[in-house]
């Protein structure tokens, strides 16, 4: 098996099920493959900065779901069944990521534009400058690799920031969080990072302004054109 990478889990999660999800995903993109050896016990919780009970129990909710099986004496693996029936015990994982994300973006369209709209009040020169700068990043960051992932988180962490109010911050980036552990392909896509230049261009031309309307209803298209993206069919 290949190395894996494991971010830790948020203890805003309910651990032992977070555990279990992150699993799922790894099953489900193929990162852990039938008749893959997971890691052992220890080294999955020192991975996820979780007690070896929550492992213990996520394997159990595993095991039980039929996608690993325990050979004693040897280790935990990943259930080494054809094609068709290890699809079939995934069936549902690809749906509830997507419901999940699906479930975030609406928060996301709750929270973010008015977030915008308080940048716009409560913005200064210096805070204008940093986002200028990142807008550029991102721009130069496309531009070489393809991707603008982390620039852009790094845009929208700025604009919380500029609330003045920890609470929001706090919750924008815990929703970042869960944002940039989602392996949804759109999210990744030179489609969508072409358009999260434009939109941020939008944002920040009515940061300049003061105009926290404009700056509500750009944060607001932004979001709606991404879920687009994700979910043509809603």
């Amino acid at each position: 098996m290949t190395s894996l990478t494991i971010p830790p889990v948020s203890a805003t999660h309910s651990v032992s099920a977070e555990v279990a999800r992150r699993i799922r995903v790894m099953l489900a993109s193929g990162e852990l493959a039938p008749g893959d050896r997971l890691p052992a016990e220890r080294r999955l919780a020192e991975a996820f900065g979780v007690s070896r009970n929550s492992v213990r129990e996520a394997i159990r909710v595993l095991t039980n779901q039929g996608l690993i099986i325990s050979k004693v004496g040897s280790g935990t693996y990943v259930a080494d069944v054809q094609g068709e029936e290890f699809a079939a015990a995934l069936a549902g994982v690809v749906a509830l990521e997507r419901k999940r994300l699906s479930d975030i973006f609406q928060v996301r369209l709750f929270l973010e534009p008015q977030i915008a709209a308080l940048a716009a009040q409560n913005r200064t020169e210096e805070e204008l400058a940093e986002l200028e700068t990142l807008l550029e990043s991102q721009r130069q960051a496309i531009a070489a690799t393809g991707d603008g992932h982390a620039e852009d988180q790094a845009f929208h962490a700025r604009l919380a920031a500029m609330t003045d109010n920890a609470v929001v911050e706090r919750l924008a980036a815990t929703i970042s969080d869960i944002v940039g552990e989602s392996r949804a392909e759109g999210l990744q896509s030179r489609e969508r990072q072409s358009a999260s230049v434009l939109a941020h261009e939008h944002i920040l031309k009515a940061l300049h302004e003061g105009d926290a309307e404009a700056a509500e209803k750009a944060m607001r298209d932004h979001l709606e054109s991404i879920r687009g993206m994700l979910f043509p069919e809603e």
